[in-house]
């Protein structure tokens, strides 16, 4: 791609950018995706309309791992308008499907379904199986987390059935992942939410999918706490950050040390995850935007140890967090500090 930005062939180089978008993804390269698309786009005029509505929508996609959901939407139409431009309807509904995500996360909730819906139509109506797979599990994911079950879980069982009848295993490991979710948001059959957590994780490390494994053991670590298994649920936070930090994507380093905080803040080492608190707060705010159920999940997490603490030892706790460097507060987080198998949990006052 470098041969081809430096020889002035910006067509090709926004072929192979978008081309490289699923390995960029599945091997959690999202640092050097953006920049290779980054470049690409900035390739000047020399270009087909397809060929940067391609790469548009791969930045959009990669945009999604860093929270950017405002450059993903932006991305997301002017791909949507090259797309109408030139009558590409596959195109255009992949880039509905991409303004849909952003819509969500940016809670327009009502906007986003109906990006969704009609990504699903157009998709039906090419028979593109590969499309309706993923349109159906993202508006699946929309009513889910919206508490729309009874809508939810249809779609989230079509997409499943498509993916396994086309041998997509990259789409089984996450649909299973989000069937599991609805059923753990909805509250029942935790069990059969368990089974399909784990096998989300078995196809992605199969796959070498690293953003899919690590959202299968988030998945894990939830049930796990509510199914009383505190222990294991933490070792599946442990085990993800792991991962994240080898994908060097700061922003998932500082979701998993707020997931981390509450799971030792439900160990009773309040303490200790106040100081994972400081060091996430550091990395969250080099980054203007996160999803608002994100700030109200870590808003909880952060209440709860407050609580636990009382203001001026959670100050104290958070302070040497915050003090810490990115590589320093993930060693502390991967460090035991004690062996929290032997914590009764039935013990904390503050629970």
């Amino acid at each position: 791609m470098d041969w081809c930005l430096q020889g002035g062939d910006g067509q090709e180089a926004l072929r192979l950018a978008a081309c490289l978008l699923w390995f960029w993804v599945v091997r959690g390269l999202f640092v050097e995706g953006r920049r290779w698309l980054e470049r690409a786009l900035l390739a000047g005029d020399s270009v087909t309309t397809t060929a940067r509505a391609q790469a548009l929508y791969a930045a959009s996609m990669i945009e999604y791992w860093f929270t950017g959901f405002e450059r993903l939407l932006g991305y997301a139409r002017e791909c949507g308008e090259l797309a109408r431009k030139i009558n590409d309807e596959s195109m255009l509904a992949w880039a509905l499907a991409a303004e849909g995500i952003a819509q969500h996360n940016l809670e327009n909730v009502g906007q986003s379904v109906a990006l969704h819906e009609e990504s699903v139509r157009i998709f039906s109506k090419l028979e593109d199986r590969w499309g309706l797979v993923n349109s159906l599990r993202s508006l699946g994911a929309v009513h889910s987390i919206r508490g729309d079950f009874a809508r939810a879980g249809p779609l989230l069982e079509e997409s499943l059935r498509l993916a396994r009848e086309q041998g997509e295993r990259a789409n089984i490991g996450w649909v299973l992942n989000d069937l599991g979710r609805n059923l753990l948001v909805e509250g029942r059959d935790l069990h059969r939410a368990m089974e399909l957590a784990d096998e989300s994780r078995v196809v992605s490390a199969q796959l070498g999918d690293r953003p899919g494994e690590c959202e299968s053991l988030r998945l894990r670590a939830q049930l796990h706490k509510r199914l009383g298994s505190y222990y294991r649920g933490k070792q599946c936070i442990v085990e993800a950050l792991g991962i994240v930090r080898e994908m060097g994507t700061e922003q998932g380093v500082a979701f998993y040390l707020f997931y981390l905080a509450g799971a030792e803040n439900e160990h009773c080492r309040s303490a200790r995850a106040a100081r994972l608190l400081g060091a996430a707060a550091v990395i969250r705010k080099k980054y203007v935007f996160i999803p608002p159920h994100n700030r109200r999940e870590f808003g909880r997490i952060e209440a709860d140890v407050r609580a636990a603490m009382g203001d001026d030892a959670f100050k104290a706790s958070w302070d040497k967090g915050w003090a810490m460097p990115t590589e320093e507060a993930i060693d502390y987080a991967l460090s035991e500090g004690g062996d929290s198998r032997m914590v009764t949990i039935r013990l904390c006052v503050h629970r």
